[in-house]
């Protein structure tokens, strides 16, 4: 396959995740709209003035936690899918059912409807992520950067909301934004169903193909026991990967860090309403801005997981995610904006690094299975947030200080856990041998 159609599939996916990906972590721009309408403002809060309202402020954090959800915890299913009938077929049905829920969430008027609406908006945005990530199989040399500059457009998306944000403030109705995020969705799916192959890039074509495991076992069941340890873990079969001390430890180690960075973006508006006097929408707008425009590091953290493996990778979002708690926890409003760039990194890094491990470490063979339940178990342990929530509103008096010093205390006891202590060199995953061009730097491919 010629350089210029490997550029070609990048930028689509590049674009296709962009649009759609991440776009409910954009959730802080959506509140204010939501809040601006007066949604689920009820009789209650408005006899008693309280501003945030606890009601509405629960409401919401339901609304986000099952988007949220679905945009983790449904890859699982989306990953059984993809790894059945390809990425054309389940980057063309998200990318439809994102669409289906844009148009809901513009019409809803109740935490239900909005609920079903977030739902599909984050299942069909994780959908379409997760089809278009063997692109980075495309570039053999630099894996790791193309599968971060995937994350990073899934981050960008979070920008999507924020642009409609100022729009609903120059009174363009929220039905509206919604209908023509719909029509964008629409059109990503069109393109799915001419754009993607109907197999992942790099997998052969081959029926029943059987992995280096599988025909060994066939061969000589009693040299598994000696071999298996020694063997990549692409080559592995799909339960020995799934059982292997380097993706459980992995999963550990995303589903600590999720639970914060998922309670972060739930509620940062109104730990900002909290802590902030006065008008909030600068450093909620800044907060977003921090989310999509943390792209341009993507690259450097791909090239930098090439160079210099995860190990340090990982101890380093490990260090950026205690320093966000650190300072959430600080009285500082300059400080607050010093931890939106912090957190923006940090979350942007955890999910890239967790994507290119997996392709990495265990190829793309099984990768919607292993990616998608990986998430799915870090998200349904990260609906803890709405009880935690439901703490800060109620006995914390909306004191966030002390989850976020549960966050930190967390943070520093994974460094005792480090799971890329686990990975050893043999593990790495070797891909199918593609076309590559000789003499290209890491930064280079994409020009």
């Amino acid at each position: 396959m010629s350089l210029a159609i490997r550029r070609a599939y990048w930028v689509c996916a590049f674009f296709c995740i962009a649009f759609m990906g991440g776009s409910i972590y954009g959730w802080p721009s959506v509140r204010t709209i939501l809040r601006r309408d007066n949604t689920l403002y009820t009789a209650e809060c408005a006899e008693t003035g309280e501003d945030p309202c606890t009601e509405q402020e629960l409401a919401f954090g339901m609304i986000f936690a099952i988007g949220a959800w679905a945009n983790q915890g449904g890859r699982l299913l989306v990953g059984i899918v993809l790894d059945r009938v390809g990425p054309r077929i389940t980057a063309t049905f998200n990318a439809l059912f994102f669409a289906a829920g844009a148009a809901i969430f513009g019409m809803a008027d109740s935490t239900l409807h909005l609920s079903m609406g977030l739902f599909l908006i984050g299942l069909g945005g994780a959908g379409v992520q997760m089809a278009v990530q063997s692109v980075s199989a495309l570039f053999p040399r630099n894996k790791s950067l193309v599968m971060a500059t995937l994350s990073g457009a899934f981050q960008m998306a979070a920008g999507v909301p924020l642009i409609f944000e100022r729009l609903h403030e120059a009174d363009v109705s929220r039905e509206t934004l919604m209908f023509i995020y719909a029509f964008i969705a629409l059109t990503a799916a069109f393109v799915s169903a001419v754009v993607w192959p109907m197999q992942p890039f790099n997998v052969p074509k081959v029926p029943g193909r059987q992995s280096s495991r599988e025909q060994l076992d066939a061969q000589d069941p009693g040299a598994i026991t000696s071999t298996s340890s020694k063997m990549p873990l692409c080559e592995r079969t799909f339960r020995e990967q799934v059982l292997s001390q380097e993706y459980l430890l992995m999963v550990a180690f995303l589903t600590l860090n999720v639970l914060q960075c998922q309670f972060t973006v739930g509620t940062i508006g109104t730990q900002f309403e909290l802590k902030v006097d006065g008008d909030t929408s600068q450093i909620t707008r800044f907060f977003g801005a921090c989310l999509t425009f943390s792209f341009p590091f993507t690259p450097l953290l791909g090239h930098l997981i090439d160079r210099f493996g995860f190990i340090p990778m990982l101890t380093g979002i490990n260090t950026v995610l205690i320093c966000t708690c650190a300072l959430f926890l600080a009285p500082s409003t300059e400080l607050l904006y010093v931890a939106c760039v912090l957190y923006a990194a940090g979350r942007l890094s955890l999910w890239a690094s967790f994507f290119s491990y997996t392709g990495a470490y265990f190829g793309f063979v099984n990768y919607g299975k292993l990616a998608g339940g990986g998430l799915c178990f870090a998200a349904t342990v990260s609906l803890l947030q709405y009880p935690l929530l439901d703490i800060t509103l109620g006995p914390f008096e909306k004191n966030f200080d002390y989850v976020n010093s549960m966050f930190l205390g967390i943070s520093v006891m994974l460094y005792g856990g480090d799971p890329s202590t686990a990975m050893l060199p043999e593990g790495y995953c070797q891909v199918i041998p593609v076309q590559e061009l000789d003499g290209y730097l890491s930064f280079q491919f994409l020009w």
